[in-house]
């Protein structure tokens, strides 16, 4: 089976890379260095990480799947 993958912003602390390591296939700022290869993997992000003092342009964002958020429940 093969890991969920995330994007990890640039700063992000080593120990935290590697507890998100364990779980997800991490992928460190790879929009800088690689925008068409980022084009190709953004549709499998599911999820970010970054630091608080993190900068996440809208562009970024864009460029990323829209979350699923399940619909309320009805009264």
């Amino acid at each position: 089976m093969s890991l969920p993958d995330i994007l990890a912003l640039k700063g992000l602390h080593p120990f935290y890379l590697a507890a998100l390591a364990e779980r997800f296939k991490v992928h460190v700022d790879p929009q800088a260095s690689d925008p068409a290869g980022f084009a190709a993997l953004a549709p499998r992000i599911v999820g970010l990480a970054a630091s608080g003092e993190s900068k996440v342009p809208a562009s970024l964002l864009a460029q990323l799947p829209a979350p699923w958020i399940p619909p309320m429940p009805q009264d």
